[in-house]
């Protein structure tokens, strides 16, 4: 099938290659859980909650994680507003600037 010698020419090693990986990752999913998310959370009642309960958190990391999640809007919404075809919000000026030729790394 993916020899590609003989008197046919049929694919190339690199086909080959990218069936065989293909076919790797279906087998994974299909192993791990069917689906996205891999079967993370089945169990719970709620469909997938568990990651985000705060029972395993330490006190203050439980505390903390309003302010985090508020923290990293804020710091998005600023760069949404002042910098966002830019790839960086420079935090003294304000202003955006591109880096690395402007790929858009962000």
């Amino acid at each position: 099938m993916c020899s590609g010698g003989g008197g046919k020419k049929g694919p190339g090693p690199a086909a080959c290659i990218c069936l065989l990986v293909a076919l790797l990752l279906v087998t994974a999913v299909c192993v791990r859980g069917g689906g996205p998310g891999g079967g993370v959370g089945e169990d719970e009642g709620e469909g997938g909650g568990a990651w985000r309960s705060t029972d395993a958190l330490h006190p203050i990391e439980a505390e903390m994680r309003p302010y985090v999640r508020e923290m990293i809007g804020h710091a998005f919404n600023s760069y949404i507003k002042y910098a966002f075809p830019k790839d960086e919000l420079r935090p003294v000026n304000g202003a955006g600037k591109n880096t690395m030729g402007g790929y858009g790394w962000t």
